[in-house]
């Protein structure tokens, strides 16, 4: 005889959400800011990059960490393309953001093509995904290329000579948010399921938004 899932209690699914409010209400912030600022790049008579790539990277990076939080998971229904789609969201968030710092010149005169050559693999892993599910081996790909990608991003960064004010603000951001992102990658590899990586990025966004911002 088939039983169904067990439908969880008013009480269970009030706990969850009190457990998962803050992390909601950061996704939800991080979409609308990135609503805002494609909207004000469409409206430009030329299109902004930097301003379409942060608007790309806030969205999937909002819409990412809903996806991550329980009380989605009793929402929607259990099925191999929510499964999917939540582990193939993990690699599809990072190829914005080495567009944007291509946009904004961080990346040296070969930008573009370290942007391209870093968005391939991510790309991979997430058709992988949804072509063979989930592997073990799809998570160490991307913890490696992230960590690696963040230390290189962060060193390039301290050690530039400029004292331009919007590359001090970016320099703040990125090494709190390369600080907790480093955290949450170094012990996912670890087997662990840590969760701090969004407060890093709530700072890491507004400091791009205010260059972005400045710089339009």
């Amino acid at each position: 005889m088939y039983v169904g899932d067990p439908q969880p209690t008013a009480a269970q699914v009030l706990r969850v959400f009190r457990h998962d409010e803050f992390y909601l209400f950061l996704g939800a912030a991080f979409t609308t800011l990135g609503l805002l600022s494609a909207a004000f790049s469409l409206v430009r008579r030329k299109l902004d990059a930097m301003l379409f790539w942060l608007a790309l990277f806030a969205i999937l990076y909002g819409q990412r960490l809903w996806l991550q939080v329980d009380f989605l998971s009793l929402l929607m229904p259990h099925s191999s393309f929510f499964r999917n789609l939540r582990i193939a969201s993990n690699y599809l968030v990072p190829i914005p953001a080495f567009f944007y710092f291509e946009a904004a010149g961080f990346l040296g005169r070969y930008g573009r093509k370290i942007a391209i050559a870093l968005a391939v693999p991510f790309l991979s892993l997430f058709v992988a995904t949804f072509l063979f599910g989930p592997k073990d081996a799809f998570d160490l790909i991307n913890n490696l290329i992230v960590i690696l990608s963040l230390v290189a991003l962060a060193i390039q960064s301290l050690t530039r000579k400029n004292s331009d004010r919007d590359v001090l603000i970016v320099r703040g951001g990125i090494v709190v948010f390369v600080a907790f992102a480093l955290y949450d990658n170094i012990r996912g590899a670890l087997g662990y399921h840590p969760f701090k990586e969004p407060l890093g990025f709530a700072l890491f966004l507004g400091a791009l938004g205010y260059v972005a911002a400045t710089r339009s």
